[in-house]
């Protein structure tokens, strides 16, 4: 993730394109939602709704997934950050914050492989490395991470989680998660907050 997230750094993108589109990966990248039935459509409203909250969670409603299932999405502090100054400087609420086709194409034109496969990355990949992170590196019960995913839904690991309070679903994601930086060293939030409002 870091290589998309640098390319973009580098990109000949406008400045406040460049903060969309790294937040709309990180969101991607450490909430492993669906691109096109959920990333896709929520909207700059919901995301600061989710922001305002504490902790900071975000609502999926059954129209917005693919699978109908109504959960919470905890937010990491990466992407409160990020997507809190994105949607700040947004005045439509009711704007979809990242679209699918932009996102899609972003990662088409960058055309970035991956390290193990040598496969150009896709935006569907970012669901695949938030499932990996969870399974292989940072070892999240299965129940956690399909219920973040809306994955798996029927499953009774899935169940045992729908009747938690967000706080809990926050906290036990924070607890693996809570160390996990991928924005590369180079990528400065504050210069890039400057240069969009010049």
């Amino acid at each position: 993730m870091k290589n998309i997230i640098r390319a973009i750094w580098k990109g000949n993108y406008p400045p406040f394109l460049k903060l969309k589109y790294i937040a709309g990966i990180l969101f991607a990248s450490y909430t492993g939602q669906r691109p096109e039935s959920t990333i896709g459509k929520i909207t700059v409203g919901e995301f600061k709704e989710a922001l305002s909250r504490n902790p900071p969670v975000l609502w999926i409603p059954e129209n917005k997934d693919k699978e109908r299932f109504p959960h919470w999405v905890p937010l990491h502090p990466v992407v409160v950050k990020w997507v809190g100054a994105y949607v700040s400087l947004m005045k439509k609420d009711r704007e979809i914050a990242f679209g699918y086709y932009a996102l899609r194409k972003l990662l088409d034109d960058l055309n970035i492989k991956a390290i193990h496969t040598g496969r150009k990355i896709a935006i569907s990949h970012m669901r695949k490395f938030f499932e990996q992170m969870c399974n292989n590196v940072l070892m999240v019960h299965p129940g956690l991470r399909d219920y973040i995913m809306a994955h798996n839904t029927g499953s009774l690991d899935v169940q045992s989680y729908d009747g938690k309070l967000p706080s809990e679903i926050y906290e036990q994601y924070m607890m693996a998660w809570k160390d996990v930086n991928l924005v590369p060293e180079e990528v400065n939030l504050k210069a890039l907050i400057k240069e969009v409002k010049l």
